[in-house]
């Protein structure tokens, strides 16, 4: 009687260790494009008076696992979006004043209520208050005549999806090795 034996171990190992690589690559293709398309979305081109809006846009990871990994790039400042997407015209009224009730205008907030550093505020909802050149002015209400859209997520997302693509191409590389070098 004849048996015919074949020896797989060599596969085996081979696809466990691609398994593994693959793990890995993927992980580290995500986080690398997560960081690529936060530095890129840095270099917007917006004005940034106080640096915090640049300072905010950073990878952030939003799972890891056992098979990979899941980020994000994430800007911090709840006006980012109107830098990114522009704002149209729009009225601005001063917040309502304390215990005011009934209905706002649109775009108006009530002021807040209790401790805290809002006690203190001049106007009590009749004015609104800036200094430009020295200057106090004063106004019930302002005509805002809007603002352009300056996108720098929206090219970062670019970024990173040209990253991700150029991480796949090393990890495929990577991975034939590992089948024709056997490791």
């Amino acid at each position: 009687m004849y048996v015919c034996g074949l020896d797989i171990s060599g596969l085996q190992r081979a696809t466990a260790e691609t398994k593994a690589e693959l793990e890995r690559s993927l992980a580290r293709a995500a986080q690398t494009a997560a960081t690529e398309g936060a530095d890129e979305a840095k270099r917007g081109n917006f004005k940034d008076r106080t640096g915090e809006l640049r300072r905010s846009i950073r990878p952030e990871r939003v799972v890891a696992a056992a098979r990979g990994a899941r980020w994000k790039i994430v800007a911090a400042r709840p006006y980012a979006m109107f830098v990114e997407g522009g704002t149209r015209a729009h009225e601005i009224w001063p917040k309502a004043a304390n215990r005011l009730v009934g209905p706002l205008r649109p775009s108006q907030t009530r002021r807040a209520t209790g401790p805290g550093p809002h006690e203190h505020i001049v106007g009590r909802g009749l004015a609104l208050r800036w200094k430009a050149g020295g200057t106090i002015h004063f106004a019930r209400m302002v005509h805002h005549p809007g603002s352009k859209e300056h996108p720098f997520m929206g090219p970062a997302a670019l970024k990173a999806e040209r990253v991700l693509y150029r991480e796949g191409d090393t990890m495929i590389i990577r991975l034939g090795k590992i089948w024709v070098t056997g490791g």
